[in-house]
């Protein structure tokens, strides 16, 4: 174990200088090549990069100003309308103010058909009220005065059966003295009582309204 043999290799496999200097030069050569080849890919990778960051700010560039145009025709468009609605804004007021308007005349006109129909209603029902209120006190003072002449006629009548009091010529004076005592009585009956339908109907009014 001290001293291992020594195993000769076979032809094909020992190594002169000859070959080595084959093998360094092959191998060199494949060094150099794939440098050569690193070199290209590097080159090749830095014009790939460079065109596609121009491609990316060309697009970029190119998105920039599509955006740029959009908003400038949207501008355009939007300005007419911007502008109408700053006029509407400035008319706003006034057209607010004649809509008011309008309404409170159409509200003053509503309310001025809804009193004068009140008005109308209310002079309707005071004609009516005094009417009848007047018949009443008619037929009342009439009824009044016509019960009274009735009893003095009957008085009158009684006294005037009267053989021992009455005479000729009283009773002539007599007649036409009770003729214009009933006329003056009747006449102050129907006063009293017109004086009392005024009362009444005074009272009504002031009751009713």
């Amino acid at each position: 174990m001290d001293n291992p043999p020594i195993i000769e290799l076979p032809e094909h496999y020992r190594i002169d200088g000859e070959k080595l200097g084959m093998a360094l030069a092959h191998m060199s050569a494949q060094a150099n090549s794939i440098a050569e080849h690193q070199a290209k890919l590097q080159q090749r990778q830095s014009l790939h990069e460079k065109e596609q960051q121009r491609f990316i700010e060309q697009h970029v560039a190119a998105a920039r100003e599509e955006a740029e145009a959009r908003c400038q025709a949207l501008v355009l468009v939007f300005h007419p309308a911007y502008e109408a609605q700053l006029t509407d804004q400035a008319a706003l007021p006034q057209l607010m103010e004649r809509r008011m308007d309008a309404a409170l005349q159409q509200i003053e006109q509503k309310a001025s058909l809804r009193t004068d129909r009140h008005i109308q209603v209310m002079r309707e029902n005071m004609h009516k009220y005094v009417e009848d209120r007047f018949q009443i006190a008619i037929r009342r003072s009439d009824d009044t005065a016509l019960a009274l002449v009735r009893e003095e006629l009957k008085t009158r009548r009684a006294d005037h059966h009267d053989p021992i009091t009455r005479s000729e010529h009283g009773l002539s004076s007599w007649s036409e003295g009770s003729w214009k005592s009933t006329i003056a009585l009747q006449g102050s009956v129907k006063n009293r009582s017109a004086k009392r339908s005024q009362i009444v109907l005074r009272r009504g009014f002031a009751t009713r309204w």
